[in-house]
């Protein structure tokens, strides 16, 4: 029985049935592989940190990942087939509309940054939207994804503040900075030592050596250590003169590290220069008080001494006279009263003579520790006046040789009884013998004192 259509044969019928159930199993295969990659695509975008979405041509979502889903309070099967007006206020999803229009129309995508609002915190997303295309070429919708780069906004605010303040570090630094190189040519100077030395920064750089910033003096000095730099890999407080582009010379304290290679070699040195003019003009200052100082002290040593040597001369002319006078007055008394009632009271009488030549011996020491040696305490002894008749003892007309012998035997004759004739009062010459006996005396005088005061 022949098909219809005419020449068609059951061979033909047999062929068309096996294309059929072919094609039903290639679309079955298709449609297995579809949903393949429909899973495999969905566990990518489910694996990703990120928020992916995908959009047709009319700005309404197809499918999106878990967080982007969750981040409006829905799962991925209830967010497509919505649009943007569905989740974000007008004027945002009117701004969203724009932007997925340009990019179908220009089939070129974009990329940025923005700030958004989410759980009450601000934060800083990183939006990048894309055209995809079906499998004519054209111009399918938007695939986009989006990743919270709060974090590395922050850190990167930090590093770029951090970069700022230690940039702002060595250019305000209070101390000046360079960086030459192996041949001495300045690579690097911050602001500090632009301030300083009066230049600019571009006529210093790559131009000038380190060299010709340092005076004849501090060339050679230089010269002669940058050996050792580059050495040792380090200079410590090296003192130098800088000369300012006005030719005047700053004294700075250089301190320095050699900077070196991979290999080994020496490629550039770090200098950091510290002003020292107000530690020099200290310096000065001070040796200039110094120098003040000394000669202070010894102008006040002059007037101590002075005063000293007045005050001796004072004492000696006051003092000193007036214990003569004393002296001589008791050798009147003595004379004028009954020869019995001295030698009743030659005790006493003595006594009161100690005490004089100990006074006297006193002040004469501290005269001689007051005076050059070469004083003259010589005392002439006063008329009396208590007496109203002067009596001048002998031993003031003997001469000074004399008077040396019988210094020797003051003491012995007033105790046998020969009376007071031969006291010696020239104190120059006898000075040092009262001395000696000055505590004998003193012992004695105080006896004397304490017999008046108990009769």
């Amino acid at each position: 029985m022949p098909l219809p259509g005419g020449g068609a044969t059951p061979a033909d019928f047999s062929a068309l049935k096996s294309l059929v159930r072919h094609l039903q199993r290639q679309r079955r295969l298709d449609a297995d592989e579809l949903h393949r990659s429909k899973e495999r695509f969905q566990a990518l975008v489910e694996s990703l940190p990120l928020k992916v979405f995908v959009k047709d041509a009319t700005a309404r979502y197809v499918a999106c990942n878990s967080l982007f889903a969750s981040d409006l309070g829905l799962t991925p099967e209830q967010v497509a087939g919505r649009n943007d007006f569905d989740f974000y206020p007008a004027h945002d999803a009117e701004r969203f509309l724009r932007e997925d229009g340009r990019i179908i129309g220009s089939g070129n995508g974009i990329a940025v940054h923005e700030n958004v609002l989410q759980d009450g915190l601000e934060k800083i997303v990183y939006i990048v939207k894309a055209p995809f295309h079906d499998a004519r070429g054209e111009v399918a919708g938007v695939i986009g994804a989006i990743l919270d780069v709060t974090g590395n906004k922050q850190n990167e605010r930090r590093l770029r503040q951090f970069a700022y303040e230690i940039e702002d570090l060595y250019q305000c630094a209070p101390c000046a900075y360079q960086s030459i190189d192996a041949d001495g040519v300045l690579r690097r100077i911050n602001n500090t030592a632009l301030a300083w030395l009066g230049y600019r920064r571009d006529e210093v750089i790559g131009r000038l050596r380190l060299e010709d910033l340092l005076s004849e003096t501090s060339r050679l000095c230089f010269a002669g250590v940058f050996p050792d730099l580059m050495q040792s890999g380090a200079l410590r407080e090296l003192a130098l003169d800088l000369v300012r582009k006005d030719g005047c010379l700053l004294p700075v304290s250089l301190n320095a590290i050699a900077v070196y290679d991979d290999d080994g070699n020496f490629v550039a040195s770090n200098l950091a220069f510290s002003d020292v003019a107000v530690r020099c003009e200290l310096a000065r200052e001070q040796r200039m008080q110094q120098r003040r100082l000394n000669d202070l002290g010894q102008r006040l040593a002059a007037v101590r001494a002075e005063e000293r040597q007045r005050l001796a001369a004072e004492l000696q002319a006051r003092a000193v006279s007036k214990l003569a006078d004393m002296a001589c007055a008791l050798t009147n008394l003595a004379r004028c009263l009954p020869e019995d009632f001295c030698n009743e009271h030659r005790e006493q009488l003595d006594g009161v003579q100690a005490l004089l030549d100990g006074a006297t011996a006193d002040i004469l020491d501290i005269c001689a520790g007051q005076q050059p040696a070469i004083a003259d305490f010589t005392v002439q002894p006063q008329p009396d006046s208590t007496l109203g008749t002067q009596v001048v003892p002998p031993w003031l007309e003997r001469r000074r040789s004399r008077c040396r012998r019988q210094a020797a035997s003051a003491a012995a004759c007033r105790s046998t009884g020969m009376g007071t004739d031969f006291v010696d009062f020239d104190f120059v010459e006898r000075r040092s013998g009262i001395s000696r006996r000055s505590q004998d005396r003193q012992q004695s005088g105080v006896d004397l004192a304490a017999q008046f005061r108990c009769s």
